[in-house]
Formats: C-alpha cells, structure tokens, sequence
C-alpha cells in the first residue's frame, strides 16, 4: 500500500485511534504498509499530519506499527520535511526564497547551512525513533514538490554553496540524509534483531 495523506493524527503529531483503525483496515491482505508523510521536524510538517520528530512519540508510532503488523503486513514509516509547502510553526524554509506558484503562497526563508545540518540529524533521530517503534523499514519522501525536492531542483535551489549550484551539489543534502538514516539503521536496528 502507497503512502496516502489521511490528515487523522493528533494536533502534536501523535498517532490518533482514527489512524490506528484506518491503518488496521487498510493493512488487510496487502504485504507492506507505507504510512503517510511523517514530519521529521514541526516547520516542516503538515497540521494534521504525523510527526517523527520526538521520543514522546514513540508509544503511537509503536501501536501504529503493531496495528500493520497484526494484519500480516511489513510496516513502513514514510519521513519527509514540506520545506515551503507546509508548516505548523508558521516559519517556511526551503532552499531557497522561491515561493510556490499559487495564490497566497508563503516565501520560505533560506535555509543556513547550520540548520541543514540539524535537519540531516533529524531525519537520522526520526529513523532511530522508526527502528524503536519496531517499524520493518523507513522511506525517505523526496518526491512531490517537498524539501528534498527543492533543494534537487535548479528552478528552486539557486545557491552557491556546497548545497547549491551543479546537480551534484543539489543532491547533497538527499545523499547526506540517506546515508545517515542507513548509518542509524545499521547503529540501531541490526543490533535489535531487524533487518
């Protein structure tokens, strides 16, 4: 089953009892259960979406991952950040400063190199959070317009630094979270007995 928005979760990002049940239905005779856009990090989320991005959210990420697993399939948690798409802090950050092409679009303020980083480390604590929730596998959203999206592409990410510039410069802050979230695997979830 695809990653699909539901917009059930709790105003704080935990996993509601409506998203349980939804998941429950939906985990019935399929092999593998990709769970909605989790948010690796509140400016970045969508309202109503699920978050990643604290230890006090283990618990439901816990049920929801047990709730698939009682169906018989593999549980799969889906973390993005929505960059200039979304945010429930009301601060718009991307790449760039390059609203959308919509009415009403925020223009997102310029990521530092600083908080780049952080968010590397981000996507790396909400891997680890995934593995202690006991969830089969993580997927790295980086498609439909999100953050990852922005900084690949040359029409939003118009930087010079070394997140910026020739296309192998525009994929370094994908490769770079890619390769934490594998290293945090490797750290967490082989000695756990995963796979």
């Amino acid at each position: 089953m695809a990653a699909m928005t539901h917009m059930s979760s709790n105003a704080d990002g935990s996993i509601s009892e409506e998203e349980i049940r939804y998941y429950s239905r939906r985990a019935k005779g399929v092999s593998m259960v990709i769970t909605a856009a989790t948010y690796v990090s509140p400016e970045g989320g969508l309202i109503g979406g699920p978050g990643a991005d604290s230890d006090e959210l283990i618990p439901g990420l816990s049920k929801l991952a047990a709730a698939i697993q009682t169906e018989g399939a593999l549980a799969v948690l889906q973390i993005f950040h929505a960059g200039r798409q979304s945010s429930k802090t009301g601060d718009f950050v991307s790449a760039g400063n390059i609203p959308e092409n919509r009415a009403g679009a925020a223009i997102p303020r310029e990521l530092t190199g600083p908080e780049i980083y952080g968010l590397i480390h981000s996507y790396a604590e909400a891997a680890r959070r995934a593995v202690e929730a006991g969830f089969d596998g993580v997927e790295i959203h980086g498609g439909n317009g999100n953050l990852l999206q922005q900084f690949f592409s040359p029409y939003t990410n118009r930087r010079s630094d070394a997140f910026g510039g020739s296309l192998e410069k525009r994929m370094t802050l994908a490769l770079s979270i890619t390769r934490e979230v594998q290293r945090v695997i490797r750290d967490h979830a082989y000695t756990r007995g995963c796979t």
